[in-house]
């Protein structure tokens, strides 16, 4: 988990103050930790400050002590959540994987997939999502811009595709497309539909195959 407020300008979007001591921040960790635990077995709806307190061993007010209110914790999950997905496209891209751009996506995606399968609440939030959070207004476009200006290094510089506003296009869009695959992949199972994720896979590296065939020869 992210301990939200950790940079040193300001307590971070959602919170009222910045954790400065291990035990806060411990304590802020488990508020969203507990948030996050109770969105895989509940509707946000039904998900009350009072709950999440308890699960996380912390009394009221010491939750608003850092939080305002419910939506001011899923905004600080998502945001943390957000920043995590930069950051394992980031991991995967800066050692491409041999195989061409197919091995690629086939790695991203499955690098999602285990966060769809392991981490609690990413699933339910991504699948079903949260009520419009004004918080969170232009945060999946920015987190998706992010992640293609990286994917599109990658597939520059490790695959030779060129280096051209088509080609920035076709990633953007890829990312958009494969945001909604993983969501259709795991709507249904938990595990996600293996075949689904295979056939993202080939649908995005048949997309972007004709790039390869105009990238000059290395």
């Amino acid at each position: 988990m992210v301990a939200a407020g950790d940079g040193e300008q300001g307590p971070g979007p959602g919170l009222r103050e910045r954790p400065r001591q291990q035990r806060s921040r411990e304590k802020v960790d488990r508020v969203l930790r507990a948030t996050a635990e109770l969105l895989d077995a509940q509707p946000y709806e039904e998900i009350g400050t009072k709950g999440i307190a308890e699960r996380a061993g912390v009394s009221v007010g010491v939750l608003y002590r850092y939080f305002p209110d419910k939506d001011a914790i899923a905004a600080t999950l998502v945001r943390a959540w957000q920043e995590r997905n930069v950051e394992v496209v980031a991991q995967i891209c800066a050692s491409p994987p041999g195989g061409g751009t197919a091995a690629l996506f086939e790695r991203l995606l499955d690098g999602f997939a285990q966060r769809f399968r392991t981490e609690p609440g990413y699933r339910r939030l991504w699948v079903y999502g949260l009520p419009r959070l004004p918080e969170l207004a232009g945060l999946g476009s920015a987190t998706n811009a992010r992640v293609s200006a990286l994917i599109h290094r990658a597939v520059v510089d490790a695959y030779g595709l060129p280096d051209t506003d088509t080609t920035r296009r076709q990633v953007a869009l890829v990312v958009e497309v494969g945001d909604f695959l993983l969501g259709r992949a795991f709507w249904e199972k938990p595990e996600g539909d293996a075949v689904m994720l295979r056939d993202a896979v080939e649908l995005i590296d048949r997309y972007l195959a004709p790039l390869t065939t105009t990238a000059p020869a290395p």
